[in-house]
């Protein structure tokens, strides 16, 4: 009976939505703990520093990265090279080397801190997030593990901090430094990798950067389109308004969980194999999902805001709930990201992401003047469900689905749904 129990209990852990469902939420719960103690800490002037610093160095991985790991999971499932995961290793700590000596000689030369904090974190973000996504596709469970322990160790970090320092910015983005290089050196134990920087395949690396690019380009127009407004508030709002502004995005961030559970979950899958029925469910449960958190933030977002943040922030409730009437267009994109990715339609999501991306900049620097982060609100959730709107009429044309695929659950749905729940217990 034991036994029966314990090979039960690893079925379910060993299921890979469930084990990145558990990881997903603890990184809710850390993650929302992390956000009380930074804002708490900064106050909204602070934070609204912060955000900008954040927001720009985030900017500066996304293109130097020049995706080198979106392109794996495509190259994987096209040539299965045995070897290929070791050469990606290669790849991808020659390109943080080659990056951190030259962010030094810049930022000697240069002498601004901000730019020293950008140039320098810059290349360390890059390869955790080239070995995150590699580790993702190669074992999930394992890459999980390691993401929730470092998660832990962030918080305590910034516990420290908060507890002993007086309100400085700058402590916080040391622990951006300090987590990172725990989550390296961890990658780098847990899967007994070997970097060889010197023993880089040229072959494999062109091949890299030339399916990588596009995936690049496209990860670089979604977060502009959910990243730039902060740059561009900048220019014509206060840090303390970025700061309340920042608080809507956080909360939305944590809804978009939700729809990260499926998407890394189907980056693996799609590699591999064709999983377009679970792409349909996956889009159908974030749908209702956005929509039901939706409903939750308007009648309870005051207090949240305040239990959660003080009463600093209350005036970021209004922003909060506009923001929040764009969730569902982002998370139906960030589920069928993945589909592209694997089956080479990277120009297609390329030019919805342009589209999409540049009537958010175009809109933010015609509202925000006006509205201001109201305006920047507005901007975003128009892309956002334009975004949404895009991909899924495409997917729908891609696999000739119909309409009512999206929306209502079916037999065969439920049927499927029952079948995993039965191979987990």
């Amino acid at each position: 009976m034991k036994n029966n129990s314990n090979s039960k209990y690893k079925r379910i852990i060993k299921n890979p939505y469930i084990s990145t469902m558990i990881t997903k939420l603890f990184f809710v719960l850390l993650g929302l703990v992390n956000a009380v103690l930074i804002n708490r800490y900064l106050g909204p002037t602070l934070k609204g520093q912060y955000s900008v610093i954040l927001n720009s160095v985030n900017l500066v991985v996304l293109v130097l990265n020049l995706g080198i790991y979106q392109s794996y999971p495509y190259i994987k499932k096209k040539y299965g090279n045995d070897n290929l995961k070791d050469q990606y290793i290669n790849i991808v700590f020659f390109q943080a080397v080659v990056y951190l000596m030259a962010s030094l000689i810049i930022s000697i030369i240069v002498r601004k801190y901000e730019w020293t904090i950008i140039l320098t974190l810059a290349p360390i973000m890059i390869l955790t997030r080239q070995l995150s996504f590699i580790t993702l596709i190669e074992k999930i469970h394992l890459r999980n593990l390691i993401n929730s322990f470092n998660s832990f160790i962030y918080t305590l970090i910034l516990l420290i901090f908060v507890l002993f320092t007086e309100s400085n910015y700058m402590f916080i983005i040391s622990s951006l430094y300090i987590k990172d290089i725990i989550f390296i050196v961890m990658i780098i134990l847990a899967f007994k990798l070997k970097p060889k920087i010197f023993k880089v395949e040229k072959q494999v690396l062109m091949s890299s950067i030339r399916y990588g690019f596009l995936p690049m380009i496209t990860l670089l127009l979604i977060d502009l389109n959910y990243k730039v407004d902060v740059i561009i508030m900048n220019f014509y709002v206060s840090d303390y308004v970025i700061g309340i502004y920042s608080i809507g995005v956080l909360l939305a961030e944590k809804v978009w969980i939700a729809s990260d559970v499926f998407k890394e979950v189907l980056f693996s899958k799609s590699a591999r194999e064709n999983v377009t029925k679970e792409f349909t469910i996956a889009i159908k449960f974030n749908i209702y999902f956005s929509i039901l958190m939706l409903a939750f933030i308007l009648i309870a977002g005051k207090f949240i805001i305040k239990l959660l943040f003080g009463i600093a922030f209350i005036e970021a409730y209004q922003v909060t709930t506009i923001i929040f009437a764009g969730i569902s267009g982002m998370a139906i994109y960030k589920v069928i990201y993945p589909y592209y990715i694997s089956n080479g339609y990277q120009m297609k999501a390329l030019m919805y992401l342009t589209i999409t991306s540049f009537s958010n900049i175009l809109l933010n620097f015609i509202l925000i003047p006006t509205l201001g982060i109201n305006g920047a609100a507005i901007a975003s959730v128009f892309s956002y469900n334009l975004c949404g709107i895009l991909f899924l009429i495409n997917f729908k044309k891609l696999e000739t689905l119909r309409f009512s695929e999206f929306f209502c659950f079916n037999k065969q749905d439920m049927d499927m749904v029952k079948g995993i729940i039965r191979r987990i217990l």
